[in-house]
């Protein structure tokens, strides 16, 4: 729309300096006839006088006709102009409403968000309470567990029915198993999270943390030691190859073991027949050396 609106605007521009061209031809065209008018009026006729005028007084026409024309377009061009700026101005004011919605809208949006972390918070919170709750009730019925065979003992006692050994020594157990419940139940207690009854606060220190320097620390689980790192390939066996799409090792072919098997193993007895050979020769002049000596040894006997 922007485009044809321009388009509109060059054209009326030049229809607008073509009609300025066209008077300024009239009025030269005028002016002509006038000067030959004034020049030579008194050698024509008064037919020639008249045409003349004739002539003039059409040009004039004309040029009120161009004129007329011209003031017209220009008020088309100022009744399009005012229409555009109408038009632009009523987009801009949807536009805004527009963009007044949109913005009440996030503003809706962001208070029902907060109303919902309110209400998840709210819910968290009645949680945890009921969770403490709960558990101080546990405690409570722990404590009054205890409480209860203690009267009944204390009574019986008192009534004779207990002799002392017993009484003291039922009392004891109970009260002892009774404080290992309540140590248990109360230490639960304490440890738990501050912002989730359900979790343990564990302790930790951040200076007792592992350091990740790896300098070679044997409790650190960075720790490389003196174990020589491999990257890549290096990491292969010369069974395996390395693969880049996996970054893994993995076996070679059937044929490539095989030719990898053999290969070591003909190097395996070629070894082994060196060393039997080279100990066949030991063995030999070991032999010789002792016959050559037990001869001499004869001999001189």
């Amino acid at each position: 729309m922007a485009s044809s609106s321009t388009n509109q605007v060059y054209n009326v521009a030049d229809s607008n300096s073509e009609t300025l061209n066209y008077i300024q031809e009239l009025q030269t065209i005028e002016q002509g006839i006038f000067t030959n008018l004034e020049q030579n009026g008194s050698s024509m006729t008064e037919a020639e006088q008249n045409q003349l005028l004739t002539q003039m007084n059409d040009i004039s026409q004309m040029r009120i006709n161009l004129y007329q024309s011209l003031s017209g377009m220009n008020n088309i061009f100022q009744n399009a102009l005012s229409n555009s700026r109408e038009t632009l101005d009523e987009q801009i004011v949807a536009i805004q409403i527009v963009e007044n919605q949109l913005n009440d809208a996030k503003a809706r949006l962001k208070s029902l968000e907060e109303e919902k972390n309110n209400n998840i918070r709210n819910i968290q919170i009645n949680d945890y309470y009921s969770e403490r709750f709960n558990q101080h009730a546990k405690l409570m019925k722990i404590i009054v567990i205890m409480l209860i065979p203690i009267i009944v003992l204390a009574f019986l006692y008192n009534k004779g029915f207990l002799p002392p050994v017993i009484y003291y020594s039922l009392l004891v157990l109970i009260v002892v198993v009774g404080f290992y419940f309540i140590f248990i139940t109360y230490n639960s207690m304490m440890r738990r999270d501050n912002m989730n009854y359900q979790q343990y606060a564990w302790p930790f220190n951040p200076n007792d943390a592992p350091n990740s320097s790896g300098n070679g620390d044997n409790n650190s689980p960075w720790s490389v030691g003196s174990t020589k790192l491999c990257i890549g390939p290096q990491c292969c066996t010369q069974f395996e190859m390395f693969d880049v799409s996996l970054n893994k090792c993995i076996l070679l072919p059937t044929s490539t073991n095989q030719s990898a098997n053999s290969t070591s193993g003909t190097n395996l007895n070629a070894g082994v027949n060196s060393t039997l050979s080279n100990l066949g020769n030991d063995i030999t002049n070991e032999y010789n050396g002792l016959s050559n000596s037990a001869a001499k040894y004869l001999e001189n006997l």
